[in-house]
């Protein structure tokens, strides 16, 4: 759980310092707070570490990604574009994976072995034996 921790920590830091630093560079209050909302749910998640914590904290990181890897994506679109957004996007896609990653890490560590290909009974639903 150290790896996830230390990940959680800082993905919070620099996910809130960055908003912040952004508002004070261009000298206005925070008006939106979901850096800030998603960076307190990771440190919630690394304050109090479990498997199931860590992966609803990354599981919201992962979804806020999606959600800023969409709109800068339809951005990219629109002729006139967004400058810099190939960067940005692709950083975006890194968060995802990040936390994709990290909630994979998370539900293995509360259950091992559940998503083991070696384990025939992963990915089946239903009744025991497939059904």
């Amino acid at each position: 759980m150290g790896a996830l921790r230390l990940a959680a920590l800082a993905m919070a830091v620099l996910l809130a310092g960055s908003e912040i630093a952004r508002r004070i560079m261009t000298g206005g209050a925070i008006e939106a707070l979901d850096e800030v909302l998603v960076a307190a749910t990771l440190l919630w998640a690394a304050a109090r570490p479990s498997g199931p914590r860590m992966a609803a904290a990354w599981g919201v990181f992962g979804g806020f990604s999606v959600v800023l890897l969409t709109t800068t994506l339809a951005e990219t679109m629109r002729p006139e574009g967004k400058p810099g957004a190939g960067l940005y996007a692709a950083l975006l896609g890194g968060m995802l994976a990040l936390s994709l990653w990290a909630v994979r890490r998370a539900l293995r560590r509360e259950q091992p072995g559940a998503f083991s290909p070696r384990n025939p009974a992963a990915g089946r639903v239903g009744r025991p034996g497939g059904g």
